[in-house]
């Protein structure tokens, strides 16, 4: 009788096991995402004093993905590939689109994120743009006034997660590109 106890937990071991191999890039996924939130929730809670230096100033939230920057790339093995750099790095204002992945697509806002703690006093010090995406005339003149810098728009308007398809883009992302005569770069 006890044998077979014993040969019940290891057909349920061995089931387990096959189904977190099957599973393992979803649950390394949720890992890492996991891990950087907390990073990135860290990091704000301790920077964010620094910010008041100079509060709204966009260079304090380039300062902090710098560093993020770095968590990424040691803790959980991300990196980055960027092509045709000289379009981000010219210093003119600019609409910069692309499709949103995540929560760590802050660079503009709703304005509910201003309410988060520590990570929406780090965004707003750090210059981040906060949208009301009930009001769009309050939306366009938030974007209006920070349109000598680049802008990144999430032209769907929220995360898709379905990663085969797109959803239909909101004008906001092109009304803001042409009322401030700013060109638009895509980004993959």
């Amino acid at each position: 009788m006890v044998e077979l106890w014993y040969l019940c937990i290891i057909i349920a071991l061995l089931n387990l096991l096959l189904f977190l191999w099957s599973v393992r890039d979803h649950i390394k996924y949720f890992y890492n995402l996991t891990v950087f939130y907390f990073f990135g929730f860290l990091l704000a809670s301790v920077i964010w004093p620094y910010f008041l230096i100079r509060p709204r100033n966009v260079k304090n939230i380039t300062m902090c993905a710098k560093l993020l920057k770095h968590v990424a790339r040691i803790i959980i093995g991300v990196t980055w590939e960027v092509r045709n750099e000289s379009v981000l790095s010219e210093d003119i204002g600019a609409v910069i689109v692309s499709n949103h992945q995540s929560l760590l697509d802050v660079l503009v806002a709703k304005n509910e994120i201003l309410y988060s703690g520590p990570v929406g006093i780090a965004a707003y010090l750090g210059g981040v743009a906060f949208v009301n995406r009930n009001d769009t005339k309050k939306a366009y003149k938030e974007l209006s006034t920070i349109s000598e810098t680049k802008i990144w728009i999430f032209p769907e308007g929220r995360r898709n997660y379905n990663y085969s398809t797109m959803l239909p883009f909101k004008n906001g992302a092109f009304f803001t590109a042409i009322a401030a005569q700013r060109q638009i770069i895509p980004i993959d």
